[in-house]
């Protein structure tokens, strides 16, 4: 039952890291956007949504390789268990 615990939060935190990658890129285009437009207001709302949006992709980066470390590795991510 904790394997599947483990697998069923390593499924989520994966998804959530795509989507957080989605929201990153979005803000970063928003941001080039408003930026060329002449909007300093916009462009600097958009620049601080992108870097807690980055920040908060680096906290996940850093747990998932904190919950790799203490389960050994044993436990493969989605993208991992493909060809398995």
């Amino acid at each position: 039952m904790n394997a599947l615990k483990k697998t069923v939060s390593r499924l989520d935190l994966h998804t959530v890291q795509q989507a957080l990658k989605w929201i990153v890129n979005l803000l970063l285009v928003l941001c080039v956007y408003w930026g060329s437009l002449g909007h300093g207001l916009y462009t600097w709302d958009n620049f601080i949504w992108f870097a807690g949006f980055a920040a908060i992709e680096m906290n996940f980066s850093e747990w998932r390789d904190e919950i790799l470390s203490q389960d050994g590795g044993l436990l493969a991510t989605p993208a991992d268990r493909i060809g398995d």
